[in-house]
């Protein structure tokens, strides 16, 4: 679950935009969907 969770979080950093709050724009959420 962990190896997931970093990996999920290292695509969103690299790839979306991130808020102050963490949040990443929908395009990185359904890329996040397209790559289990």
């Amino acid at each position: 679950v962990v190896e997931t969770v970093t990996k999920h979080l290292t695509r969103k950093y690299t790839k979306g935009h991130v808020t102050d709050s963490g949040v990443v724009l929908p395009y990185v959420y359904a890329d996040s969907q397209t790559n289990p």
